[in-house]
Formats: structure tokens, sequence, C-alpha cells
């Protein structure tokens, strides 16, 4: 059964008007107050979770939301207006494609010429191509390299382009224990193997997003609450969509969460700077066209799995990002007309398209969720101290009025403890996820109630996949 949705964009609060700012003071904001300077750490640095999460979350983002709407003409189509080119579900449709028999070329299908197995017909598994020496962890290819994906956002970068293989690999894994009769849930009977293998692998993937990375960095007594009042959302009359708030806002928690250098691997990459991982995709300069093996990520690294050693730790959660997002490959125009001005930078664009798509102030859409706002010291708590930010934002106008991106990161740090979302940016996550999953009836929290990851014969004993680094091992199993 489809679930009805809207493709279009909404609002999570439709009566709240819009925050109003100069955009030359939100660009400003970007480049004078939110660089990172990695050379001036925090005092205290938190304790954060592995950077594995973050490019998970991203990769979830890319599932659930694709707005194609240029920048230039942002404030001139309503988000009501503007088409989500994806479906707005934890469904894995970046990754599926629209099947078989709509995307045929993800797929090794029977009789395939793409050079795979044949298969017969119900038993279909993504195709995958392999590295430099051979090994099969590289995402599937054109002859010229071009990557051939649900979504071509998720080779963005190296380790996102790596993720989205390994997620590939966990179908495929899946697909090889449902045919075998490892893999049996029975409320699946009656459904193709490649549609029971589909349906197992989004719910671990909604169970892990839901139980594993969202606990991670909401505060956990709002998710807790926001699960336990789910069947409020299911019995709703409403159409699923993507609110601008989550989209533009309270999801993009991932943008400071990015650090200014990896450890790829410890071979050949021990410390990698971020520019360089940007560029290392088809359309990089120069092109990557094949996974050489000195790239190959040891997810270690990222995630609570062997090797033991040094691992990537998130960047604490604030309004500091990442220097390499202040300065993205290919400008892009942020007018219209002749002689467009162009911006290389992420957080000034991601203020520019939440003001021009009319997102409230962080302070509005606290009132309206019944939170208390951030204090004027809250506002201006930095760590390290930034002694120009309290002047900057009394004579912009956004110390009252604060654009809720930056609200929300504000938040996250001075009440978040610099590691998790405020309460403010907590319950436009949560309430987002659980909507969706509730007007999903083929979800977790409805054709899937009740269920959890199995224990399947998969490793040295039965073990269940249960959490975001289980499901890698799997994978790379």
């Amino acid at each position: 059964m489809a679930a009805p949705h809207s493709q279009f964009y909404g609002r999570m609060f439709p009566f709240l008007p819009a925050a109003s700012h100069s955009e030359n003071d939100l660009i400003d904001l970007a480049k004078f107050h939110m660089l990172d300077d990695p050379t001036n750490l925090p005092s205290n640095p938190p304790t954060m979770p592995l950077s594995g999460f973050v490019y998970f979350a991203q990769f979830a983002l890319h599932d659930l939301t694709f707005d194609r709407t240029p920048l230039a003409i942002a404030g001139r189509v309503p988000p009501e207006d503007r088409l989500n080119y994806r479906s707005p579900f934890l469904d894995l449709d970046s990754l599926y494609g629209a099947g078989p028999e709509v995307s045929p070329y993800l797929y090794y299908l029977p009789e395939s010429t793409l050079g795979g197995p044949s298969l017969p017909p119900g038993n279909e598994r993504f195709v995958i191509d392999k590295t430099s020496s051979g090994k099969l962890l590289d995402l599937p290819r054109t002859g010229r390299g071009r990557p051939i994906l649900g979504d071509p956002r998720n080779e963005e970068n190296l380790i996102l382009a790596q993720l989205h293989a390994l997620m590939l690999r966990f179908h495929n894994r899946v697909m090889d224990l449902v045919d075998a009769g490892v893999a049996v849930e029975p409320r699946l009977n009656g459904l193709s193997k490649f549609e029971q293998a589909r349906q197992l692998v989004v719910w671990h993937y909604q169970h892990v997003f839901l139980y594993d990375l969202l606990s991670q960095v909401l505060d956990v007594t709002i998710l807790d609450e926001t699960l336990a009042g789910y069947r409020r959302f299911a019995t709703c009359p409403w159409d699923a969509f993507i609110p601008i708030e989550f989209a533009l806002a309270g999801f993009r928690f991932g943008h400071s969460l990015v650090r200014n250098d990896y450890i790829i691997n410890t071979t050949s990459h021990p410390r990698e700077e971020l520019d360089t991982l940007l560029n290392l995709n088809s359309m990089g300069n120069p092109p990557m066209i094949k996974l050489q093996d000195e790239w190959i990520i040891e997810w270690g690294r990222f995630f609570d799995l062997p090797p033991p050693g040094n691992r990537n730790m998130a960047h604490a959660l604030d309004t500091h990002i990442a220097q390499a997002l202040h300065r993205l490959p290919g400008p892009v125009p942020i007018d219209s007309g002749s002689h467009p001005r162009m911006l290389q930078s992420l957080p000034a664009m991601t203020l520019l398209r939440g003001a021009r798509s009319g997102l409230p102030s962080g302070q509005r859409v606290a009132d309206a969720l019944g939170e208390s706002r951030l204090s004027h010291d809250e506002m201006v708590q930095q760590d390290p101290p930034d002694p120009n930010l309290e002047d900057f934002l009394l004579r912009r106008n956004l110390l009252e009025e604060t654009p809720l991106w930056y609200y929300i990161l504000q938040e996250a740090a001075a009440r978040g403890g610099r590691r998790k979302l405020g309460r403010v940016g907590s319950r436009i996550v949560a309430e987002t996820i659980v909507r969706l999953l509730a007007a999903d009836p083929n979800s977790l929290l409805n054709r899937g109630v009740g269920w959890t990851p199995p224990p399947w014969n998969w490793a040295t004993s039965p073990a269940p996949i249960d959490d975001v680094k289980t499901l890698v091992r799997f994978a790379l199993t």
C-alpha cells in the first residue's frame, strides 16, 4: 500500500511570520562568526559521537528531501510550490530508486547485460563496482566513471560515497540471507524475495536511525516522549510532507559536526583535509572515475569497530562550521541576472535559503513550542569566546530575531553541552521523523510495529543488527 504524501514541502508553523533580516547581514554572520578555527580549540572539548553518525545523518537527509530550486530564485518560489524529489519517508528511495522494474540500471537483473550474475526474477541485487585492486567496495559507474545512483548527491564527498556503497552491500547481504532461508519474517509472506529483503533492510535502517543515531544527537527525553505518543500522529488526517523548519534548519545540525580533517586509513591517509575529500568524486578536478585503494575507508575510524586506535570524533555541536564548508568547490549564484553574485559558503547559503523560504525566527518557534527562549547571555556564549559577536548581533537585529538554523545550533551549544540539540531543535527533528514514520503504512511503527532486529546467524554466533556500527560490520562481512 502506497503511503499518501505531498510532493511538495510544507510548514510546521504556518501561523508564524517570517524572520526579517538583511541578506548581507546573514552573509556577514556566516563569514565572520561561524568560521571554525582549528588552531583555536575550545578549552574543554566535549565527548562527541563518532563521525560516522554525521555522514549517516547526511545519507538519511538525502533519503528524505531533495529540493532542486536554485538559491537564486528561492525567494520567488514558496516552499508549498517546490517539488521534493524524494519521498518524505525513511524508505531508502535514494538507494532503491523506483525499484528493479523502473530503475533497472541499479540492479543485476535476470540475464543481466551489466556483466553481473544472471538472477531469477525477484532476487535482484545491487550492482557494485570494484576498486583499483578489484575489491567490491565502489559505487556502480558508467564506462566514463560517473556513478549510477538513486540519488546523485550521495557522491558529494568520499565518506558519503563509500557509505552509500556500504548500504548497497547491506541489501545484497540481506538478500543472500533471505534467499538461503536464514532471514525469515512471517508478516512479509507472499512478497517476492527481493521485496522481503528490501523491507527488512528498510526496517533495520529505520531502527538504527531512531534508536542509535537520533539518541546520539537529540534530547533523549523528548525523543522518548515523542515515540511514546506516536499513535496520535497516526490518527491525524495529515498528508505527509517535509517541513522546511526541519529541512532547512533542524536537520542541518550535521553541518556543525563536520570536522576540518579526517583519518581515512592509517596506511596512506592518516590525516586528510576536508577540502580534499570534497573533491574526490567524478566531478572533481581531476575527476575520480574509480575508487583507488589508497582511499578505501577504514570504518573503524568512523564507528566503534576494530581495529583499536585513533578515531574521528565529530566536531562539537555549535555555530562554528568547518573551514572547507565555507569554500565549497563550484560557486553558486545567489541572485539572477547577467552578473549574479556568487557564493561558496555553505553556512551563508543555508542562512539565505532559510530567509528566502520564510523561516520564522528561533525565538518565535521556541514560543510556539512552549519552550523558554535563549537568554541574552546564552545567545552570545561561545567556546572559544568571540569578543565581537554580541555587538554584531545587537547592531544587525539578530539577537532577538535569530535565524532558526543559527538559533538551533546556539541552543545546542548553550543548553546541550555542545553535544546534543536543545529542546527546540530536538522537538523539530523528533516530531518530524515520528510523524513521517506514523504516516507511512509500511514503516517500523505500522506494518513493522513490534518488530526488532532478529538474531540472524551471520557472524560466529547469532547476532541482531541493532545499531549503525553492527550494520556496517555486517555489510563488510
